[in-house]
């Protein structure tokens, strides 16, 4: 599905976010 993979393409984008401003929590 479409929709399916741009929700796992934000996701992916978010979670690199927060890896920059917060690199310390490891997921």
């Amino acid at each position: 599905m479409l929709l399916n993979r741009l929700i796992c393409c934000y996701l992916d984008k978010i979670f690199y976010v927060i890896n920059l401003y917060n690199p310390s929590s490891q997921i």
